[in-house]
């Protein structure tokens, strides 16, 4: 979901603002990237061992 801000965006005034605003960019281009073969294959749904399962009563 996108918003959209009227206010004007200000330049952040230290190092440690600009290094903790370029990585959240970063971090959100990477959550928004599709998943590769390893990550989907990962995903995968894995079958319960029968010793896991609740007893049927």
């Amino acid at each position: 979901m996108q918003r959209k801000y009227h206010a004007p965006i200000k330049q952040p005034k230290t190092t440690e603002q600009t290094t903790l605003f370029r990585n959240l960019g970063e971090f959100s281009n990477w959550m928004k990237r599709p998943k590769d073969q390893a990550e989907l294959l990962k995903d995968r749904r894995k079958p319960v061992p029968p010793t896991m399962l609740p007893m049927p009563f």
